[in-house]
């Protein structure tokens, strides 16, 4: 418990190599004491930490242990967590990206997560898509996908989750040339960034 705590607290002050060193702990102990109640809070923070100190590899490697160990255990809750951040490592800018794997593990991910009648997930799975469609050069289909996720963040009030879509799917409108919505996109992504104190 303390040791995620201690990660949690790097985490947040951006400390990410700590951040590292405090959930590895953690993730160890919890092996040797056979207690798995903090496994889907260590799993996606230890993996962002890793990608945030450009381990993408070991990121990789971390998600798919998360992946095979929520198989497993028949944890699909987990499992979702694990869907969800491997296609976000596939579809953001990285030495990993594969948009072909994104987009499969998003199908997975949103057949699991309207199975468990998760709408947040299906929010961030929309998101995923918004990024790998627009990086993929399929700018229409990114703006629909952005659409979908922009009402559901706004249905849930995932303030964050709609300031990321809003930033990525700018991009599409760029591409387009529909500078007005590349703009409004951009303004309403800070606004909101900056009510959050980001």
């Amino acid at each position: 418990k303390y040791t995620v705590l201690a990660g949690d607290e790097a985490f947040g002050l951006y400390a990410i190599s700590d951040a590292v060193k405090y959930y590895s702990s953690a993730l160890d102990l919890a092996r040797r004491l056979r207690d798995s109640a903090y496994n889907s809070h260590i799993y996606p923070r230890l993996g962002r930490a890793l990608l945030l100190n450009s381990e993408y590899d070991r990121g990789l490697e971390l998600y798919t242990r998360m992946q095979d160990e929520a198989e497993a255990s028949g944890n699909k809750v987990m499992l979702l967590e694990a869907l969800l951040a491997l296609a976000t490592l596939h579809a953001e800018p990285s030495e990993l990206w594969d948009d072909d794997l994104a987009r499969s593990l998003c199908r997975q991910a949103l057949e699991l997560a309207q199975e468990l009648g998760d709408r947040a997930a299906e929010a961030r799975i929309y998101w995923i898509l918004t990024l790998t469609e627009v990086r993929s050069s399929h700018e229409q289909q990114s703006i629909e996908y952005s659409k979908k996720a922009l009402a559901l963040a706004e249905e849930l009030g995932l303030m964050e989750l709609k300031a990321l879509v809003l930033n990525d799917v700018s991009q599409a409108y760029g591409f387009i040339e529909r500078l007005d919505l590349w703009k409004s996109s951009l303004d309403e992504a800070r606004s909101i960034l900056r009510e959050l104190g980001r």
